[in-house]
């Protein structure tokens, strides 16, 4: 809400909203809540997406039923948090695209976004062609999302670095988007139970946390200069600091 409220003071039409913004206005929040709806259900009871083999044996028809079930709603997150992710970094590369357009950053920008693509459409193909959503599906996620995950973290801080700003506000944008490397840590935990607890929903909650705050990320350049134009503090102390260096 903070992202949209801050373009609408700068831009004042809805007509003139990029596509980044409708994005985050419609495709995410909807993700977002499908996902935290079948994390905090889940969470509640030892669900699984797959049979464990030793049990398979033992398993009744209402056992199936309720794999059946559960597995469905694994499925659904699964898709939720594919899905979320790459439009949140499908809009920080619009973000960063439209901020930094006719410039030698832009290049470095789509060839992340044609990444991001293919990746999602590799993490597709795998889900819906490969039966065990925990194991091949998982390797696959894993490679795409992490390395995407560090491709922007990495874009984002070395474009920061290169403007000519103040050290002060360089530090400031630098830890802005460095908030990206506990997206890598939350991936990295997520995917550790991945392949520890192939048979557990333990990762479901991990991936509510990850995509916390990869939303928090994605939207802190548009919060930050909302800040920087309604909160005088903010403001004042960047106009201080861009007096002292010149």
């Amino acid at each position: 809400m903070l992202r949209i409220f801050s373009r609408w003071r700068h831009i004042r039409r809805l007509d003139l909203f990029a596509v980044d913004d409708w994005i985050m206005m419609t495709v995410v929040p909807i993700l977002y809540t499908g996902l935290a709806v079948i994390s905090t259900s889940t969470t509640t009871r030892d669900g699984s997406s797959v049979f464990a083999p030793k049990n398979v044996g033992a398993y009744t028809q209402d056992d199936s039923n309720k794999w059946i079930e559960e597995s469905t709603a694994i499925a659904v997150a699964e898709q939720c948090m594919h899905n979320l992710m790459s439009a949140l970094k499908l809009c920080m590369l619009l973000t960063f695209a439209r901020t930094l357009k006719e410039t030698a950053a832009t290049k470095w920008a789509k060839g992340a976004a044609v990444y991001i693509i293919v990746g999602w459409l590799a993490v597709e193909v795998t889900f819906f062609t490969v039966c065990s959503t925990v194991e091949e599906f998982a390797i696959a996620h894993a490679i795409f999302n992490l390395s995407s995950d560090a491709f922007i973290v990495a874009i984002a801080i070395s474009l920061t670095t290169s403007l000519s700003l103040p050290v002060t506000q360089k530090t400031r944008l630098v830890m802005l988007f460095g908030m990206g490397s506990f997206i890598v840590i939350s991936a990295l935990l997520a995917k550790f139970h991945d392949f520890t607890g192939a048979h557990s929903i333990t990762r479901i909650p991990w991936y509510t946390r990850e995509a916390s705050f990869a939303v928090c990320v994605a939207n802190a350049l548009e919060i930050w200069c909302l800040f920087r134009r309604n909160m005088s503090f903010v403001h004042d102390t960047a106009q201080s600091h861009r007096s002292q260096e010149s």
